[in-house]
C-alpha cells in the first residue's frame, strides 16, 4: 500500500448536495483509481471534502499507549 496515493473529492448530487468521496490510487500495474462514496449529504463541497479528511484521520489514528 505505500505506492497508493490517496486524495479527496466531493460528488454533486442531482438534490444540490455534496458527498464526500475518497479517491485511492494505486500503482498503474494494479489498476484504475478507487472512488470510495462516504456516508453523509453536505450542503457544501468544502464540508464534504473536510469529512473525507476527517474520515482519513481516523483510520489512521493510533490512540496514546497507556
Amino acid at each position: 500500500m505505500d505506492d497508493w496515493d490517496a486524495d479527496v473529492d466531493a460528488e454533486l448530487r442531482p438534490n444540490g448536495s455534496y458527498v464526500p468521496v475518497l479517491v485511492l490510487t494505486p500503482p498503474k500495474s494494479v489498476g484504475p483509481p478507487v472512488r470510495v462514496f462516504l456516508d453523509g449529504e453536505y450542503k457544501h463541497e468544502e464540508l464534504a471534502r473536510m469529512a473525507v479528511l476527517d474520515a482519513m484521520v481516523a483510520m489512521t489514528h493510533q490512540p496514546p499507549d497507556r
